[in-house]
Order: structure tokens, then C-alpha cells, then sequence
């Protein structure tokens, strides 16, 4: 069914789904896709498409719904296709030039708000902000701490910048950097909270269509996945970045690397929910 027959024929939110299905036959779950696309644009939960098959689609509706599907059935992720992610209670506006916000940087974020300190943190560091989900999570656990959200890309801080003043309840407590890790920082720096959501995806990994359509400068880092890691510890001690906790995020199997980039710190490990260390705080050891 072409453009044309489809936005002039008769379509329920029921026949429009099964039609996506079809085209959509070649991904893991066309049926979820199909209503997850379908359910975004019509501002509804599945739930009620599903109560609801024979309610009619508008002219309008058919044209988007038809246009979302042909770029869906073209490996573009559905955050890209929407123009945003629900994340983290947050309706974070993405495009190509950021990396979409994963739902295991959630676990990350809840790691952080439950970690026992007995400080109150004033200066936070976002390493690699991207779409400013983590800068925008951590003004919200935060709301008196002075945030500063880095990322190489010009285009990615665009859109961080965005995310905040939409978004932040302290918009005003978050400033942007554009800098490859800590080069354009002041040296002799103090924070108490540094997160570093970096890329940790080894070169030689097969990714899926989907991931491929990301920027990959967001996604790779090296051989092994952890050049940017290592640039960063060495960054830390060279410009001599003072720190009372830094959060990083990584595949499990690189974690006994973590644990030697890091030896002369208190390296703790967290799991993700499948019981897996995918992240790390790390903190200064205790003279």
C-alpha cells in the first residue's frame, strides 16, 4: 500500500497497526513497534489502543503514522523518529547528533542518588553530557549543586542546552563546556561528584542497524573500549582534578581493566539489574 492509498483509505488505530506489522515484519517485535509508534503519535498508552482498536485515524494522523513507519522499517531508531526519549521520568528532546539517553544509565543515576556520603555535593561534573540527560538528573537529586555539563560536540551541546532550559527545575545551576574530556578545564579543579558516561564499546563490536544510525564518536573508544577512560585518569592526575567520587559506566567484561586503570583508588563496583557490574564509583584513597 503506497502514501496515497493508505492516508485516503479507511484506517482504524487496529488496521493500522496491522498494517505497520507487516512492514515492520523484519525487527524483533513489529507488533510492539507498530504500537509504540502509534501510541506516541496519538499522545495515548498502548493500553488504550488496545481498548480502543476501531477508533478512526484523521488524515493527518495516517500521513505521520505512514511516515514513521517507512523510516522505522529503514533501522532509524523510534527516539530519533519521534524527535525524543522517555527517560528517567524525563521527555529528553534527541537527534543524530547525540546519543540516545539508555535505560541503564536509569540504574546509574539511581546508583548515585543512593550512595551513603556525608557530604552534600556544591560542584558537579558531567563528562560527555550528550543529550544533558545525566546534568539534568543530577539538578534535579541535587538541587543546590553547581553543575557543569562538558561534551566535545558543539552540535550534542545544542541540544543539552535545550534539554535543561525545557526541562531542569534550576536550569540556572547548570553551565555547558565545549571541551575533549578536560582539556579546556582550569586545572586545580574541585568537585565533589564527577560523572563520566563515556564511550566504552570496543571498535571491533558488531552493532545493530539501529545503534549505527548513532554518532559513533558517542559509542566507540578504542580496541578494548576504554581509550577515553584512560585519557581521563591520566587527564585527572596531569591537570590535577580533585574529586570525592567519580561514576563511570562500562561493559562488565572490562571491569578488571577499570579496577587496574584506576589502582591507586577505592574502586566499588554496582550492578545493573541483571546482577552485572556496569558501573563504578571510584573515590581518592584515604591518607
Amino acid at each position: 500500500m503506497n502514501f496515497i492509498t493508505f492516508v485516503l483509505s479507511k484506517q482504524s488505530v487496529q488496521s493500522a497497526v496491522f498494517w505497520a506489522q507487516k512492514h515492520l515484519s523484519e525487527l524483533e517485535n513489529p507488533q510492539f513497534e507498530a504500537e509504540f509508534l502509534l501510541s506516541s503519535l496519538l499522545k495515548r498508552s498502548m493500553t488504550e489502543l488496545r481498548t480502543h482498536p476501531k477508533t478512526e485515524l484523521t488524515v493527518s494522523q495516517k500521513e505521520t503514522f505512514f511516515r514513521c513507519i517507512k523510516k522505522r522499517k529503514k533501522r532509524i531508531p523510534a527516539a530519533y523518529i519521534l524527535g525524543y526519549k522517555q527517560w528517567n521520568g524525563y521527555q529528553i528532546k534527541v537527534n543524530k547528533n547525540t546519543l540516545i539517553p539508555r535505560d541503564e544509565t536509569e540504574v546509574l543515576i539511581q546508583h548515585i542518588q543512593t550512595e551513603s556520603r556525608d557530604f552534600t555535593p556544591t560542584k558537579i561534573l558531567d563528562l560527555g553530557t550528550g543529550s544533558g540527560c545525566i546534568a539534568l538528573a543530577m539538578q534535579d537529586i541535587f538541587p543546590t549543586s553547581k553543575i557543569e555539563a562538558v561534551d566535545i560536540s558543539g552540535m550534542a551541546l545544542k541540544v543539552a542546552k535545550q534539554n535543561i532550559r525545557t526541562l531542569a527545575k534550576y536550569p540556572e545551576n547548570v553551565s555547558f563546556w565545549q571541551s575533549n574530556l578536560l582539556d579546556s578545564l582550569l586545572p586545580s579543579q574541585a568537585y565533589q561528584i564527577i560523572v563520566a558516561n563515556l564511550p566504552y564499546v570496543p571498535t571491533t563490536t558488531t552493532i545493530s542497524p539501529e545503534v549505527k544510525q548513532e554518532p559513533p564518536q558517542a559509542i566507540f573508544s578504542g580496541d578494548d573500549g576504554l581509550n577515553l577512560i584512560r585519557t581521563l585518569a591520566e587527564q585527572l592526575k596531569t591537570k590535577d582534578i580533585l574529586f570525592k567520587e567519580l561514576w563511570l559506566e562500562f561493559l562488565p567484561e572490562s571491569a578488571d581493566t577499570i579496577k587496574q586503570i584506576f589502582a591507586e583508588y577505592q574502586v566499588c563496583f554496582k550492578n545493573d539489574v541483571s546482577g552485572k557490574p556496569f558501573f563504578a564509583c571510584i573515590k581518592p584513597n584515604q591518607n
